[in-house]
């Protein structure tokens, strides 16, 4: 198994427990609090909404459709 090392100049500590972190840890051994920061995803649009723009795009669709036939 690999040693960590943890250089005096240079600790990398837990910022709950201040207890010395590994080398590329990405949670603390001592507490289990995660390191890597969070970061927040966009939640997924609706499938309703997506279909209300499809839908309204169709109707549009039909309509110029039906205008540009009467023209004629």
């Amino acid at each position: 198994m690999k040693e960590s090392r943890i250089t005096p100049e240079k600790q990398n500590l837990c910022p709950l427990c201040r207890v010395p972190l590994p080398d590329g840890a990405s949670f603390c051994p001592h507490c289990a609090r995660s390191i890597k920061p969070w970061t927040r995803q966009k939640a997924p649009k609706p499938l309703q909404k997506k279909f209300l723009h499809i839908a309204a795009l169709v109707t549009a669709l039909v309509t110029a459709l039906a205008v540009i036939a009467s023209c004629a």
